[in-house]
Protein backbone atom coordinates (compact mmCIF):
# COMPACT_ATOMS: atom_id res chain seq x y z
CA UNK A 1 0.00 0.00 0.00
CA UNK A 2 1.40 3.68 -0.95
CA UNK A 3 1.87 5.99 1.69
CA UNK A 4 2.50 9.12 1.68
CA UNK A 5 5.82 11.00 1.91
CA UNK A 6 5.57 13.24 4.59
CA UNK A 7 8.84 15.07 3.71
CA UNK A 8 7.80 18.26 3.39
CA UNK A 9 5.90 18.50 6.59
CA UNK A 10 9.06 16.30 8.37
CA UNK A 11 12.16 18.28 6.76
CA UNK A 12 10.60 21.38 5.48
CA UNK A 13 13.13 24.32 4.09
CA UNK A 14 10.39 27.18 5.38
CA UNK A 15 7.40 27.19 7.69
CA UNK A 16 4.51 29.60 8.07
CA UNK A 17 2.67 30.23 11.26
CA UNK A 18 -0.66 31.53 10.21
CA UNK A 19 -2.15 33.43 13.20
CA UNK A 20 1.28 34.15 14.73
CA UNK A 21 0.83 35.79 17.92
CA UNK A 22 3.26 38.14 19.21
CA UNK A 23 2.25 36.68 23.05
CA UNK A 24 5.26 33.76 23.13
CA UNK A 25 2.70 31.51 25.83
CA UNK A 26 -0.42 32.04 22.87
CA UNK A 27 -1.03 28.61 20.92
CA UNK A 28 0.20 31.14 17.84
CA UNK A 29 3.05 32.36 19.54
CA UNK A 30 4.12 29.60 20.94
CA UNK A 31 5.60 27.59 17.52
CA UNK A 32 8.05 30.47 16.74
CA UNK A 33 9.59 30.28 20.17
CA UNK A 34 10.11 26.36 19.87
CA UNK A 35 11.47 26.77 16.42
CA UNK A 36 13.92 29.22 17.46
CA UNK A 37 15.26 27.16 20.62
CA UNK A 38 15.19 24.29 18.87
CA UNK A 39 17.36 25.29 16.47
CA UNK A 40 15.73 25.01 12.88
CA UNK A 41 17.73 26.66 10.52
CA UNK A 42 14.96 27.44 7.69
CA UNK A 43 13.00 30.42 7.30
CA UNK A 44 10.08 31.08 9.56
CA UNK A 45 7.30 33.35 8.02
CA UNK A 46 4.43 34.94 10.84
CA UNK A 47 0.93 35.64 8.68
CA UNK A 48 -0.75 38.01 10.78
CA UNK A 49 -3.49 40.33 8.66
CA UNK A 50 -3.09 43.11 11.34
CA UNK A 51 1.05 43.16 12.20
CA UNK A 52 4.06 43.87 9.96
CA UNK A 53 6.15 42.02 12.81
CA UNK A 54 5.73 39.45 15.11
CA UNK A 55 8.35 38.36 17.97
CA UNK A 56 10.95 40.21 15.77
CA UNK A 57 10.26 38.20 12.53
CA UNK A 58 8.91 40.25 9.40
CA UNK A 59 5.08 38.93 9.07
CA UNK A 60 2.86 38.86 5.45
CA UNK A 61 -1.07 38.84 5.65
CA UNK A 62 -1.46 35.56 4.27
CA UNK A 63 0.02 32.10 3.01
CA UNK A 64 -0.20 33.85 -0.67
CA UNK A 65 1.37 37.17 0.01
CA UNK A 66 5.33 35.47 0.88
CA UNK A 67 7.34 35.77 -2.47
CA UNK A 68 9.30 32.82 -1.29
CA UNK A 69 8.23 28.94 -1.15
CA UNK A 70 6.65 27.66 2.08
CA UNK A 71 6.43 23.98 2.47
CA UNK A 72 4.57 23.88 5.46
CA UNK A 73 1.59 26.56 7.41
CA UNK A 74 1.14 25.78 11.14
CA UNK A 75 -2.80 27.29 11.54
CA UNK A 76 -3.81 28.59 14.49
CA UNK A 77 -7.19 30.19 13.59
CA UNK A 78 -10.70 30.16 14.03
CA UNK A 79 -12.42 26.94 12.37
CA UNK A 80 -14.64 29.15 10.34
CA UNK A 81 -10.81 30.42 8.61
CA UNK A 82 -9.24 27.32 8.35
CA UNK A 83 -10.85 25.48 5.17
CA UNK A 84 -10.27 29.12 3.29
CA UNK A 85 -6.56 29.32 4.70
CA UNK A 86 -5.78 25.92 3.69
CA UNK A 87 -6.93 26.50 -0.19
CA UNK A 88 -5.45 30.15 -0.11
CA UNK A 89 -2.21 27.81 1.16
CA UNK A 90 -2.89 25.35 -1.57
CA UNK A 91 -2.99 27.98 -4.25
CA UNK A 92 0.21 29.25 -2.75
CA UNK A 93 2.33 26.15 -3.48
CA UNK A 94 2.24 25.06 0.72
CA UNK A 95 2.89 21.41 0.56
CA UNK A 96 2.04 20.65 4.09
CA UNK A 97 -0.66 22.33 7.32
CA UNK A 98 -0.49 21.28 10.38
CA UNK A 99 -3.79 22.48 11.75
CA UNK A 100 -4.20 22.89 15.85
CA UNK A 101 -7.37 24.54 15.73
CA UNK A 102 -10.81 22.33 17.42
CA UNK A 103 -14.11 22.70 16.75
CA UNK A 104 -14.42 20.10 13.96
CA UNK A 105 -15.85 16.42 13.76
CA UNK A 106 -15.38 16.12 17.43
CA UNK A 107 -17.38 19.05 17.92
CA UNK A 108 -21.19 18.71 16.07
CA UNK A 109 -22.35 18.06 12.61
CA UNK A 110 -21.49 21.55 11.38
CA UNK A 111 -17.75 21.20 12.31
CA UNK A 112 -17.87 17.45 10.85
CA UNK A 113 -18.97 19.17 7.58
CA UNK A 114 -16.10 21.52 7.82
CA UNK A 115 -13.37 19.10 8.14
CA UNK A 116 -14.86 16.36 5.63
CA UNK A 117 -13.70 19.85 3.38
CA UNK A 118 -10.25 19.65 4.40
CA UNK A 119 -10.35 15.77 3.81
CA UNK A 120 -11.76 17.18 -0.21
CA UNK A 121 -9.10 19.62 -0.38
CA UNK A 122 -5.76 16.93 0.61
CA UNK A 123 -7.46 14.22 -2.01
CA UNK A 124 -7.82 16.54 -4.71
CA UNK A 125 -4.35 18.34 -4.29
CA UNK A 126 -2.25 16.08 -2.64
CA UNK A 127 -1.59 18.09 0.37
CA UNK A 128 -0.78 16.41 4.08
CA UNK A 129 -2.95 17.88 6.38
CA UNK A 130 -2.60 17.01 9.60
CA UNK A 131 -5.53 17.58 12.62
CA UNK A 132 -7.49 19.38 13.05
CA UNK A 133 -8.00 19.73 17.05
CA UNK A 134 -4.11 18.00 16.99
CA UNK A 135 -0.88 19.52 18.82
CA UNK A 136 1.34 19.41 16.09
CA UNK A 137 4.52 17.93 14.71
CA UNK A 138 7.93 17.23 15.73
CA UNK A 139 11.41 16.38 13.86
CA UNK A 140 14.17 16.42 16.72
CA UNK A 141 17.21 16.14 14.20
CA UNK A 142 16.83 19.12 12.31
CA UNK A 143 14.39 21.41 14.89
CA UNK A 144 11.02 21.09 13.15
CA UNK A 145 8.68 21.70 16.05
CA UNK A 146 5.23 22.33 14.76
CA UNK A 147 3.85 22.52 17.85
CA UNK A 148 2.17 24.32 20.98
CA UNK A 149 2.89 21.73 23.48
CA UNK A 150 4.51 22.95 26.77
CA UNK A 151 7.02 19.90 26.49
CA UNK A 152 9.08 21.77 24.43
CA UNK A 153 9.90 24.65 26.79
CA UNK A 154 13.45 24.03 26.74
CA UNK A 155 14.42 26.10 29.85
CA UNK A 156 12.43 24.07 32.10
CA UNK A 157 14.73 21.18 31.34
CA UNK A 158 17.85 21.90 32.10
CA UNK A 159 21.43 21.91 29.72
CA UNK A 160 21.17 17.83 29.82
CA UNK A 161 17.80 16.66 28.49
CA UNK A 162 17.98 14.28 26.15
CA UNK A 163 15.95 15.71 22.85
CA UNK A 164 17.17 13.39 20.31
CA UNK A 165 16.74 9.89 20.84
CA UNK A 166 15.20 6.56 18.48
CA UNK A 167 12.26 6.55 19.83
CA UNK A 168 9.22 7.94 17.41
CA UNK A 169 5.03 8.59 19.11
CA UNK A 170 2.10 8.39 16.70
CA UNK A 171 -0.35 9.68 18.79
CA UNK A 172 -4.31 11.04 18.52
CA UNK A 173 -4.22 12.30 21.40
CA UNK A 174 -1.85 15.41 21.43
CA UNK A 175 -1.87 15.68 25.48
CA UNK A 176 -0.44 11.98 25.83
CA UNK A 177 1.68 12.47 23.19
CA UNK A 178 3.17 15.26 25.12
CA UNK A 179 3.14 13.53 28.24
CA UNK A 180 4.89 10.80 26.45
CA UNK A 181 7.49 12.96 24.83
CA UNK A 182 8.17 14.02 28.61
CA UNK A 183 8.47 11.03 29.71
CA UNK A 184 11.09 9.66 27.16
CA UNK A 185 12.74 12.72 27.48
CA UNK A 186 13.36 12.42 31.32
CA UNK A 187 14.04 9.12 30.98
CA UNK A 188 17.33 9.66 28.85
CA UNK A 189 15.61 8.08 25.86
CA UNK A 190 14.70 10.59 23.87
CA UNK A 191 12.38 10.80 20.42
CA UNK A 192 13.46 10.88 16.45
CA UNK A 193 9.67 12.61 15.69
CA UNK A 194 6.68 13.03 17.23
CA UNK A 195 3.35 12.92 15.28
CA UNK A 196 -0.24 14.12 16.69
CA UNK A 197 -3.04 13.01 14.26
CA UNK A 198 -5.57 14.98 16.12
CA UNK A 199 -9.19 14.18 13.99
CA UNK A 200 -7.13 13.24 11.14
CA UNK A 201 -8.94 14.63 8.00
CA UNK A 202 -5.44 13.98 6.20
CA UNK A 203 -2.66 11.88 7.81
CA UNK A 204 -3.96 9.13 10.06
CA UNK A 205 -1.81 6.96 12.30
CA UNK A 206 -1.29 4.44 9.38
CA UNK A 207 0.68 7.61 7.71
CA UNK A 208 2.71 8.62 10.89
CA UNK A 209 4.17 4.43 11.43
CA UNK A 210 5.15 4.45 8.08
CA UNK A 211 7.11 7.69 7.85
CA UNK A 212 8.74 6.67 11.03
CA UNK A 213 9.04 3.14 9.68
CA UNK A 214 11.01 4.59 7.19
CA UNK A 215 13.36 6.89 9.03
CA UNK A 216 17.36 5.58 9.70
CA UNK A 217 16.86 7.06 13.30
CA UNK A 218 13.94 5.57 14.59
CA UNK A 219 14.52 2.26 16.27
CA UNK A 220 11.08 2.19 18.23
CA UNK A 221 7.58 3.55 17.25
CA UNK A 222 5.07 4.50 20.03
CA UNK A 223 1.72 4.60 19.15
CA UNK A 224 -1.41 6.26 20.64
CA UNK A 225 -5.06 5.50 19.29
CA UNK A 226 -8.08 5.33 19.90
CA UNK A 227 -9.91 5.02 16.13
CA UNK A 228 -8.87 2.36 13.96
CA UNK A 229 -10.26 3.76 10.74
CA UNK A 230 -8.86 1.88 8.11
CA UNK A 231 -7.29 -1.49 9.13
CA UNK A 232 -5.85 -2.44 5.77
CA UNK A 233 -3.59 0.50 6.20
CA UNK A 234 -2.79 0.66 9.30
CA UNK A 235 -2.00 -3.23 9.11
CA UNK A 236 0.53 -2.35 5.80
CA UNK A 237 2.34 0.29 7.84
CA UNK A 238 2.54 -2.45 11.09
CA UNK A 239 4.22 -4.44 8.23
CA UNK A 240 6.65 -2.05 6.68
CA UNK A 241 7.22 -1.21 10.61
CA UNK A 242 8.46 -4.56 11.05
CA UNK A 243 9.94 -5.26 7.22
CA UNK A 244 11.95 -2.60 8.36
CA UNK A 245 13.17 -3.92 12.09
CA UNK A 246 11.26 -1.41 14.11
CA UNK A 247 9.45 -2.39 17.33
CA UNK A 248 5.91 -1.24 17.40
CA UNK A 249 4.48 -0.95 20.36
CA UNK A 250 0.91 0.61 20.73
CA UNK A 251 -1.46 1.68 23.23
CA UNK A 252 -4.86 0.90 22.20
CA UNK A 253 -7.42 3.11 24.26
CA UNK A 254 -11.27 2.77 24.06
CA UNK A 255 -11.95 -0.86 24.18
CA UNK A 256 -14.79 -0.50 26.74
CA UNK A 257 -18.31 1.33 26.98
CA UNK A 258 -17.36 4.56 28.87
CA UNK A 259 -13.81 4.65 26.96
CA UNK A 260 -15.09 4.44 23.45
CA UNK A 261 -17.60 6.96 24.50
CA UNK A 262 -14.55 9.36 25.60
CA UNK A 263 -13.42 8.67 22.55
CA UNK A 264 -15.66 9.90 20.01
CA UNK A 265 -16.06 13.30 22.40
CA UNK A 266 -12.37 13.45 22.01
CA UNK A 267 -11.62 13.21 18.33
CA UNK A 268 -13.87 11.69 16.84
CA UNK A 269 -13.27 8.60 16.83
CA UNK A 270 -16.14 6.11 16.02
CA UNK A 271 -14.82 2.25 15.49
CA UNK A 272 -14.73 0.37 18.02
CA UNK A 273 -12.75 -3.34 18.64
CA UNK A 274 -13.07 -5.60 21.23
CA UNK A 275 -10.36 -6.80 23.75
CA UNK A 276 -9.93 -9.98 22.72
CA UNK A 277 -9.98 -8.84 18.79
CA UNK A 278 -7.47 -6.32 19.45
CA UNK A 279 -5.48 -8.72 20.83
CA UNK A 280 -5.52 -10.90 18.20
CA UNK A 281 -4.84 -8.57 15.44
CA UNK A 282 -1.86 -7.15 17.59
CA UNK A 283 -0.50 -10.25 17.72
CA UNK A 284 -0.59 -11.00 14.06
CA UNK A 285 1.16 -8.13 13.11
CA UNK A 286 3.94 -8.02 15.46
CA UNK A 287 2.63 -5.23 17.39
CA UNK A 288 3.56 -5.37 21.38
CA UNK A 289 0.52 -3.85 22.78
CA UNK A 290 1.41 -1.58 26.39
CA UNK A 291 -1.77 -0.44 28.78
CA UNK A 292 0.71 2.94 29.37
CA UNK A 293 3.19 5.56 28.02
CA UNK A 294 5.33 4.35 31.02
CA UNK A 295 4.64 0.81 30.21
CA UNK A 296 5.51 1.36 26.40
CA UNK A 297 8.84 2.85 27.61
CA UNK A 298 10.35 0.70 29.43
CA UNK A 299 9.04 -2.26 26.75
CA UNK A 300 11.38 0.31 24.37
CA UNK A 301 14.45 -0.34 26.58
CA UNK A 302 14.32 -4.00 26.35
CA UNK A 303 13.51 -3.18 22.92
CA UNK A 304 16.50 -0.84 22.22
CA UNK A 305 18.96 -3.00 23.81
CA UNK A 306 17.76 -6.43 22.34
CA UNK A 307 16.09 -5.68 18.84
CA UNK A 308 16.25 -9.20 17.65
CA UNK A 309 14.28 -10.22 20.53
CA UNK A 310 11.85 -13.14 19.50
CA UNK A 311 9.31 -13.63 21.99
CA UNK A 312 9.84 -16.63 24.14
CA UNK A 313 8.97 -18.39 27.94
CA UNK A 314 11.80 -19.13 29.82
CA UNK A 315 12.86 -16.17 32.20
CA UNK A 316 15.80 -17.27 34.92
CA UNK A 317 15.98 -15.08 37.78
CA UNK A 318 18.87 -13.97 39.64
CA UNK A 319 18.53 -11.77 42.94
CA UNK A 320 20.20 -11.03 46.21
CA UNK A 321 16.60 -10.96 48.13
CA UNK A 322 14.86 -14.19 48.68
CA UNK A 323 11.81 -11.77 49.22
CA UNK A 324 12.43 -10.72 45.78
CA UNK A 325 12.45 -13.91 44.43
CA UNK A 326 9.42 -14.53 45.17
CA UNK A 327 7.77 -11.13 44.30
CA UNK A 328 9.13 -11.37 40.82
CA UNK A 329 8.57 -15.02 40.51
CA UNK A 330 4.45 -14.50 41.34
CA UNK A 331 4.77 -11.32 38.43
CA UNK A 332 6.43 -13.37 36.01
CA UNK A 333 4.37 -16.24 36.22
CA UNK A 334 1.54 -14.07 35.90
CA UNK A 335 2.60 -12.41 32.74
CA UNK A 336 2.64 -16.00 31.01
CA UNK A 337 6.63 -16.83 31.91
CA UNK A 338 7.44 -20.51 32.49
CA UNK A 339 10.01 -20.11 35.61
CA UNK A 340 11.55 -23.58 34.84
CA UNK A 341 14.04 -25.42 37.06
CA UNK A 342 17.60 -25.47 36.12
CA UNK A 343 18.17 -28.62 34.77
CA UNK A 344 19.76 -31.98 36.24
CA UNK A 345 22.34 -31.43 34.00
CA UNK A 346 23.31 -27.87 35.40
CA UNK A 347 22.41 -28.25 39.58
CA UNK A 348 25.82 -29.88 40.48
CA UNK A 349 27.68 -27.44 38.58
CA UNK A 350 25.90 -24.47 40.86
CA UNK A 351 25.96 -26.27 43.80
CA UNK A 352 30.00 -26.36 43.40
CA UNK A 353 30.01 -22.68 42.39
CA UNK A 354 27.77 -20.99 45.12
CA UNK A 355 27.89 -20.80 48.77
CA UNK A 356 26.33 -24.48 50.26
CA UNK A 357 23.47 -22.35 52.03
CA UNK A 358 22.36 -21.22 47.79
CA UNK A 359 19.92 -24.21 46.44
CA UNK A 360 20.30 -24.16 43.10
CA UNK A 361 16.53 -23.30 41.87
CA UNK A 362 15.10 -20.39 40.04
CA UNK A 363 14.67 -17.92 41.36
CA UNK A 364 18.25 -18.47 42.25
CA UNK A 365 18.40 -16.49 45.33
CA UNK A 366 22.32 -15.86 45.37
CA UNK A 367 22.60 -13.10 48.34
CA UNK A 368 24.20 -10.00 48.64
CA UNK A 369 27.97 -12.25 48.99
CA UNK A 370 27.92 -13.71 45.72
CA UNK A 371 27.04 -10.48 43.74
CA UNK A 372 29.79 -8.65 46.06
CA UNK A 373 32.37 -11.44 44.43
CA UNK A 374 33.78 -10.41 41.39
CA UNK A 375 34.96 -13.92 40.63
CA UNK A 376 31.93 -15.81 41.69
CA UNK A 377 29.49 -13.61 39.88
CA UNK A 378 31.07 -13.81 36.87
CA UNK A 379 31.13 -17.60 37.02
CA UNK A 380 27.75 -17.64 37.55
CA UNK A 381 27.33 -15.57 34.47
CA UNK A 382 29.49 -17.14 32.60
CA UNK A 383 28.10 -20.81 33.70
CA UNK A 384 24.64 -20.07 32.53
CA UNK A 385 25.44 -17.76 29.59
CA UNK A 386 27.27 -21.43 28.34
CA UNK A 387 23.84 -23.97 29.23
CA UNK A 388 20.43 -23.21 27.44
CA UNK A 389 18.68 -23.01 30.55
CA UNK A 390 17.31 -19.88 29.76
CA UNK A 391 15.75 -17.47 27.00
CA UNK A 392 16.35 -13.92 28.96
CA UNK A 393 17.73 -13.32 32.67
CA UNK A 394 16.07 -11.00 35.33
CA UNK A 395 18.93 -10.13 37.97
CA UNK A 396 16.93 -8.28 40.85
CA UNK A 397 19.15 -6.51 43.44
CA UNK A 398 19.40 -3.39 45.35
CA UNK A 399 21.68 -0.63 47.62
CA UNK A 400 25.00 -2.39 46.71
CA UNK A 401 26.15 0.18 44.74
CA UNK A 402 29.79 -0.87 44.84
CA UNK A 403 29.29 -4.15 42.81
CA UNK A 404 27.99 -2.42 40.20
CA UNK A 405 31.05 -2.51 38.31
CA UNK A 406 31.49 -6.08 39.00
CA UNK A 407 27.47 -6.74 37.79
CA UNK A 408 28.35 -5.09 34.57
CA UNK A 409 31.04 -7.26 33.93
CA UNK A 410 29.98 -10.28 34.99
CA UNK A 411 26.45 -9.69 32.58
CA UNK A 412 28.14 -8.34 29.84
CA UNK A 413 31.21 -10.96 29.21
CA UNK A 414 29.14 -13.97 30.56
CA UNK A 415 25.62 -13.45 29.81
CA UNK A 416 25.05 -10.85 26.77
CA UNK A 417 28.28 -11.97 25.03
CA UNK A 418 27.11 -15.52 24.64
CA UNK A 419 23.72 -14.55 23.04
CA UNK A 420 21.71 -14.44 26.41
CA UNK A 421 19.90 -11.13 26.88
CA UNK A 422 19.50 -9.67 30.42
CA UNK A 423 18.28 -7.17 32.07
CA UNK A 424 18.12 -5.89 35.70
CA UNK A 425 15.83 -4.49 38.71
CA UNK A 426 18.30 -1.86 41.22
CA UNK A 427 15.84 -1.04 43.12
CA UNK A 428 16.95 2.46 44.74
CA UNK A 429 19.79 3.03 42.23
CA UNK A 430 20.77 6.43 41.39
CA UNK A 431 20.18 7.64 37.72
CA UNK A 432 24.01 7.77 37.70
CA UNK A 433 24.28 4.84 38.79
CA UNK A 434 21.57 2.88 36.57
CA UNK A 435 23.20 5.42 33.61
CA UNK A 436 26.48 3.66 33.92
CA UNK A 437 24.44 -0.01 33.44
CA UNK A 438 22.09 1.21 30.07
CA UNK A 439 25.63 3.42 28.88
CA UNK A 440 26.70 -0.70 28.58
CA UNK A 441 23.38 -1.77 26.79
CA UNK A 442 21.92 -3.33 30.14
CA UNK A 443 18.17 -2.17 30.77
CA UNK A 444 18.03 -0.85 34.08
CA UNK A 445 14.59 -0.59 36.01
CA UNK A 446 13.46 0.85 39.24
CA UNK A 447 11.26 -2.01 40.89
CA UNK A 448 9.64 -5.41 40.25
CA UNK A 449 6.65 -4.56 38.08
CA UNK A 450 8.44 -2.11 35.89
CA UNK A 451 10.38 -4.93 34.78
CA UNK A 452 7.85 -7.49 34.40
CA UNK A 453 5.59 -5.07 32.43
CA UNK A 454 8.44 -4.21 29.95
CA UNK A 455 9.27 -8.40 29.50
CA UNK A 456 5.46 -8.93 29.07
CA UNK A 457 5.37 -8.19 25.70
CA UNK A 458 7.38 -10.59 24.13
CA UNK A 459 5.60 -13.46 26.84
CA UNK A 460 4.88 -16.18 24.65
CA UNK A 461 1.02 -16.61 25.53
CA UNK A 462 -0.62 -20.34 26.08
Amino acid sequence: MPFKDLSPLLEPQSIAVVGASSNPLKVGGRPLVALRDAGFKGAIVPVNAYREEVQGLPAVPSLSAYEGQIDLAIIAAPAADVVGIVQNGVSAGVKAFVIFTSGFAEMNADGAALQAELTAIAEDSGAIIVGPNCLGVVNTPNGMTATFTSALERSEWGEGAQWEGPFGIVSQSGALASWWLALAVNEGIGISSWITTGNEAGIDVAEGIAAQAQDYQTKVIGVYTEDIRDKDKFAAAARLAQENGKTLIAIKAGQMAAGAGAAKAHTGADSFMDEGEINRWFAELGIIRAESMSAALSMAKIALAYPDLQAFKRLGIITTSGGAGVLVADQATRAGFDLSRFSEGVQPALIDLLPAFVGPRNPLDVTAGVVGNPATFASLCDLLGDRDEHDFYLVATGLLYSVSGAMIDGIKKGLQARGKPAAVIWVGASSALAKSLEDEGIPVFADLPEAIEALAGWAIKD
